[in-house]
C-alpha cells in the first residue's frame, strides 16, 4: 500500500465524523486561539480563566461577577390616589 499524504497524517478526520461536527474557534485563557470541532454550531468558545494564575485585581473582579446580584427592595408608597375621572374632559370621544 503506498504512503500518501493522508496515510502519514495523524490528525485526519474521517468523512462521516466531519459531516456531524462543526468547526469552531476555541480561545484559551492566555488568548491563543485553536480550531476544534463540536457537535453544536458556534463561532467562538472561550475557556474560563484559572483564578490561581490570575493577578489579584483580576481575581477580585471575576469573583465579584460570580456573586449573586442583590435584589433591590422598594418600599410600598401606599394606596394610589389617581382618579381618571379628573381627566375625562381630555379624552376625544
Amino acid at each position: 500500500m503506498p504512503m500518501g499524504p493522508w496515510r502519514a497524517c495523524l490528525g485526519k478526520i474521517g468523512r462521516p465524523e466531519a459531516i456531524k461536527l462543526y468547526k469552531v474557534k476555541l480561545m484559551r485563557p492566555d488568548g491563543s486561539v485553536i480550531f476544534a470541532r463540536t457537535a453544536e454550531p458556534r463561532v467562538l468558545i472561550q475557556l474560563p480563566i484559572d483564578l490561581r494564575t490570575a493577578d489579584e485585581y483580576e481575581r477580585r473582579i471575576r469573583i465579584a461577577e460570580r456573586r449573586p446580584m442583590v435584589k433591590r427592595e422598594f418600599e410600598d408608597l401606599g394606596e394610589d390616589t389617581f382618579s381618571h375621572q379628573k381627566y375625562t374632559t381630555q379624552w376625544k370621544h
